[in-house]
């Protein structure tokens, strides 16, 4: 599973699961597996032991996306997004974020946070 989520710094739950005293409220986790437990929906993470309930969470959109500036943490990056049209082929959305929070260089390719969103961003 290719899900990434945030911890929005939830506690309480009507299902067992593990205690989030590893959590880190604002900190982007990926999900490895993804479970039913009677209504409520609950995650493993991928490093964390244990599985959360999945309301202590909020969905981070992740975007490929190309841009001529290296992104810089505290400024907003203009990129160009590269999206599915939906028909197997790909469009290009010109757009600039918002305010980046972390930035991580991995050779010529960038992983950059926002408030809600992750960007793999090469440069052009």
């Amino acid at each position: 599973m290719n899900k990434m989520v945030k911890y929005n710094g939830g506690r309480s739950s009507h299902c067992v699961c593990t205690a989030p005293l590893e959590l880190t409220v604002g900190q982007m986790y990926l999900v490895e597996e993804e479970a039913k437990y009677g209504y409520q929906t609950i995650l493993k993470l991928k490093g964390i032991e244990g599985w959360f309930d999945a309301n202590w969470f909020d969905a981070v959109n992740a975007f490929m996306a190309m841009s001529t500036f290296v992104p810089v943490v505290g400024t907003r990056l203009p990129c160009t997004r590269i999206l599915s049209d939906g028909h197997g082929g790909i469009c290009q959305i010109d757009c600039t974020t918002s305010t980046v929070k972390t930035v991580v260089k991995f050779g010529d390719l960038y992983m950059v946070s926002t408030q809600n969103n992750l960007y793999i961003v090469q440069m052009m």
